[in-house]
C-alpha cells in the first residue's frame, strides 16, 4: 500500500547561510558521529536524527521509514513572520523555489506545501498562489499565529477567503510563540511536551470559536501533532458553548461540527491515543504524519497505524494515504 506522510520537513539548501548573510539564514552543523543540529534565529535546534537538506539521505531515511511520498514543508522557525513582511517574503520565495526544484527531481517522492508571509496578509495570498498555480505545490503550511494573533482573528480572514476560493490545502504547525512566553516551559523540554499541543488546541479554539467554519464551511486544514490537546478537551468547548455568553459572540452553533471539520495527523504517540482520535474524528479526518527530521516524531509511522486492531483495512487505506490524496489532489 502507498503511503503519504503529510507532516514532514525539510531546508532547502537554498534558505541555508552558505547562500547568503542575511540574519534570518539557517546554519547546519554536523559532527563526526553524523548527527546535526540548525541555528537560526540565534536558536540552536537539535540534534535532530533523520536528515533535512542532503535529499539522497532522505530518501533513504524514508525507505526505512516505508513512507512513499512526504509533505514537505519548514520547519516552524523558518516561518519569519517575527521580521519586516518584505523580507518574509523574500525568505518565503526562496523557501518555495527551492521545494520545487525537490519536487522536480522527484515528483513521486516529495510533495512541497508552501510557507507564506502570513504578517502580511496581501503579500501571503500573493505568495500562496504563485506558489500553488505556477511552481505547482500542494498546499500551504501556516502557523498557529502571527507574533500571538491566532488565526481567527478578522486581519486574517481575507487570507481564509482567498484559501476557499482557491481550494486549497493547509497545514497548521505551532509555531512557538506562545508556548515559548512561559519561562517553565523552558525547563525539561516542555515547550514542546506541553507547550505545542497546547499551542495548536488554542489555535483550534479560536478558529472555531471565531466562526470561521460558518464562513467558510469547506476548508481543508490539518492540525499537526493529533490536534494537540484539541481532541481531549472539545467536550468543555461544548459544555462552555452551552453556558457561557461569550463563546457565542461569533459561533451560531455548537463547536463539536466544526471541531471534527479539521483534519488530523496520527502523531498521538500511543495506541490508544490514536484509535480515540479516529473514534471522535472519523477515519476520514485522519492522515499519516512522521515529523520527519525531528526526534519527537514516532519511530515507526506507517506501523503505527497498521497495528491498530479496532481499525478496518479500509480505513487504514485512508489514513495512509486516501485522505490526502483526496485534499491536495496529490
Amino acid at each position: 500500500m502507498r503511503t503519504i506522510d503529510a507532516h514532514g520537513h525539510i531546508i532547502v539548501e537554498e534558505i541555508t547561510a552558505s547562500h547568503g548573510n542575511e540574519p534570518w539564514r539557517t546554519r547546519i552543523d554536523r559532527t563526526p558521529e553524523g548527527t546535526f543540529s540548525s541555528l537560526a534565529n540565534g536558536k540552536r535546534n537539535g540534534p535532530h536524527v533523520h536528515e533535512c537538506t542532503d535529499i539522497p539521505q532522505m530518501l533513504r531515511d524514508l525507505d526505512a521509514l516505508r513512507i512513499d511520498t512526504l509533505m514537505i514543508s519548514p520547519p516552524p522557525y523558518l516561518f519569519f513572520y517575527q521580521f519586516d513582511p518584505a523580507e518574509t517574503t523574500r525568505a518565503a520565495r526562496i523557501q518555495n523555489d527551492g521545494m520545487a526544484r525537490v519536487k522536480e527531481a522527484h515528483p513521486d517522492r516529495f510533495a512541497p506545501l508552501a510557507t507564506v508571509p502570513l504578517n502580511d496578509t496581501d503579500a501571503a495570498i500573493a505568495e500562496m498562489r504563485r506558489a500553488t498555480r505556477e511552481l505547482g505545490l500542494s498546499g500551504v503550511e501556516i502557523g498557529t499565529s502571527v507574533q500571538g494573533v491566532h488565526l481567527g482573528d478578522p486581519r486574517f480572514r481575507p487570507f481564509w477567503r482567498a484559501v476557499a476560493d482557491d481550494d486549497v490545502f493547509v497545514f497548521i504547525h505551532p509555531d512557538y510563540f506562545q508556548t515559548s512566553s512561559s519561562p517553565t516551559l523552558s525547563e525539561y523540554y516542555l515547550v514542546n511536551f506541553v507547550g505545542n499541543p497546547t499551542e495548536t488546541g488554542l489555535a483550534a479554539a479560536h478558529m472555531v470559536f471565531s466562526g470561521l467554519f460558518q464562513d467558510f464551511p469547506d476548508l481543508k486544514i490539518l492540525l499537526a501533532h493529533a490536534g494537540g490537546v484539541t481532541p481531549w478537551i472539545m467536550g468543555r468547548w461544548e459544555h462552555g458553548y452551552g453556558k457561557r455568553v461569550e463563546a457565542r459572540r461569533d459561533l451560531k452553533r455548537s463547536p463539536i461540527a466544526d471541531v471534527k471539520k479539521f483534519y488530523y495527523d496520527t502523531i498521538a504517540h500511543s495506541p490508544a491515543a490514536l484509535t480515540f482520535l479516529i473514534e471522535q474524528m472519523g477515519a476520514d479526518h485522519v492522515i499519516l504524519g512522521s515529523d520527519y527530521y525531528f526526534d519527537m516524531g514516532p519511530d515507526d509511522p506507517v506501523g503505527d497505524v497498521e497495528k491498530l486492531e479496532s481499525v478496518s483495512e479500509a480505513d487504514k487505506a485512508k489514513i495512509l494515504n486516501g485522505n490526502v490524496t483526496r485534499l491536495a489532489r496529490l
